[in-house]
């Protein structure tokens, strides 16, 4: 009978003391980002910079104030110029440079109008702004929405903010961090097999809170993606060193449970750090949140100094000190070859997740705690599953756990494409089955970074772990500038195109999962008949 803690901790295999230390700096250190992704998602500005605003030519509202005023009216089948119209009614009317509030309009036309909470159906809206309004098979021209309920709107060179122009925000802050982390994470890979793993880890950490510190100082949208692409040359710094000093010391037959062990201690922070952000957010407010992460890193920077050994760095051989080559030659390797394009989509679909979900849920009315606890709950069994999908590839082998991996993240997709209105409702038909996915989507992450390690020469493992930490920071950098390009033109239907972005990627890495399992078996065969 299979003893599930003997599976996950065999006795005769010991996870180095100095190894456990690094795991528990890495939940602190994924713990920080994980409240920053949620706190800069909160701190992001509702409304759209004036440049953005006149890129797209949008210009909203009437063109003066001298109004006529009318109270309980009924206006039809006219036009209106510079009326302002309190708890009225218009049917097939014109309406120009006006004020609407508290009223109601049907198959009417408004221009360059002001509309506050009023029920507005079949019309046509061009440069107005409509504020708290409920808005039923209307078509928007040039105009901005804001707080407002929409069904069956169409939008045309159109803003919904503060969903639109909040997700807009979001993504610009959110691109240089992935862009920058992935320039780089090669590059500390590399530096780590020079001068040593604890150095660069120490360096990243404590740039990272610099940076997290700095966010308070500012609430410009171009400031803050500056210092968010600084903030991802820190997170560059330790994720390829430290998957490197795991493949230094862990046990060959031991790898998989080591890797799966460090993505359990980076997934239970990021899945506790958005609830300690929505916490602290609502407790405190986002300045003193963010000095709190700050404290967080400074801290995962000391118990890394203090406690993990430094290396006995190997100088019998000159190196450049960035060598290139390093990375094409792993990069050579076909398994880790084949398997980079897939690990990319799924870092790709990660970043998705984490950027837009925490605003679109606050601009639906969700509190910031809620949101938090939603994060972690979702995260948890993720994160708690993670040592045993290393331990199961470990033992059955890495393919068929990542094959798993992404045939459960494809089910989601699925489910939420198909099912979106069900699972809102919550209903558990549809609730149980994504549930049941959920569980399986962790397993590529584990199995996938043992194969690497497995398949790298001992003196590469830094460049090996830097194609990780690349693919996380270009899988990021699609997801948000694809991200920023979807929001900019869908508009309105930002949502709708993120989940079809999702679906086409995870139906091209399910392709390639096959291509490689087909490739894997040929590989097989042909090097039987050699023998």
């Amino acid at each position: 009978m299979l003893n599930p803690i003997r599976f996950l901790f065999p006795s005769e295999i010991h996870t180095p003391s100095h190894l456990r230390v690094l795991y528990v700096s890495t939940f602190f250190l994924r713990l920080a980002f994980g409240a920053v992704i949620l706190l800069l998602a909160f701190y992001a500005p509702s409304e759209l910079d004036p440049a953005l605003l006149n890129a797209q030519n949008i210009h909203i509202g009437p063109n003066n104030t001298n109004f006529q005023i009318h109270i309980n009216e009924t206006f039809e089948n006219s036009s209106y110029s510079n009326y302002q119209m309190e708890n009225c009614s218009l049917k097939s009317a014109k309406l120009k440079d006006s004020l609407l509030y508290n009223s109601s309009a049907s198959e009417c036309k408004i221009e360059n109008s002001d509309i506050f909470n009023s029920i507005i159906v079949n019309c046509t809206i061009q440069n107005s702004k409509i504020t708290e309004c409920t808005l039923i098979n209307c078509k928007l021209i040039s105009s901005q929405t804001k707080g407002s309920m929409a069904e069956n709107v169409t939008y045309s060179n159109s803003t919904t903010s503060s969903m639109y122009s909040s997700l807009l925000n979001v993504a610009i802050i959110a691109v240089p961090y992935p862009f920058a982390e992935m320039a780089t994470a090669n590059i500390f890979g590399m530096i780590s097999d020079k001068i040593g793993r604890k150095k660069v880890i120490v360096f990243g950490t404590s740039l990272a809170a610099c940076m997290v510190a700095a966010y308070t100082f500012t609430t410009n949208i171009w400031i803050l993606a500056i210092l968010h692409g600084i903030h991802g040359i820190g997170a560059a710094a330790t994720v390829a060193p430290a998957t490197a000093m795991i493949a230094d010391y862990a046990h060959s037959k031991d790898r998989g449970r080591q890797m799966g062990l460090y993505d359990y201690s980076t997934f239970c922070g990021y899945i506790l750090g958005p609830v300690l952000g929505g916490f602290a957010h609502n407790l405190f407010g986002v300045q003193i949140s963010f000095y709190i992460v700050s404290g967080i890193l400074v801290v995962s920077a000391l118990i890394l100094y203090k406690f993990v050994i430094s290396e006995k760095i190997n100088t019998s051989t000159k190196h450049r000190f960035i060598d290139i080559d390093e990375f094409k030659a792993v990069f050579k390797i076909r398994e880790i070859r084949e398997m980079f394009p897939i690990w990319l989509i799924m870092s790709t679909l990660i970043g998705i997740a984490v950027t837009y979900l925490p605003r679109i849920m606050k601009e639906t009315g969700t509190s910031d705690v809620l949101i938090g606890v939603f994060f972690g709950v979702a995260g948890l069994f993720l994160g708690l599953l993670q040592p045993l999908w290393g331990r199961v590839s470990d033992k059955v082998g890495r393919l068929p756990v990542m094959y798993y991996g992404v045939f459960s993240v494809l089910g989601i997709i699925l489910i939420l494409l198909v099912f979106r209105r069900e699972v809102e409702l919550l209903n558990p038909v549809v609730i149980i089955p994504l549930a049941l996915c959920g569980l399986g989507a962790g397993a590529f992450v584990p199995s996938a970074l043992a194969m690497m390690a497995d398949n790298s020469p001992q003196e590469s493992y830094g460049s090996a772990m830097g194609l990780y930490s690349f693919a996380l920071g270009f899988g990021s950098f699609i997801a948000e500038t694809a991200g920023l390009l979807i929001i900019w033109f869908a508009k309105g239907d930002a949502i709708n195109g993120l989940l079809y972005f999702a679906a086409a990627l995870i139906g091209i890495a399910t392709i390639l999962m096959i291509k490689f399992f087909i490739s894997q078996h040929i590989e097989k065969i042909r090097e039987k008949k050699e023998k």
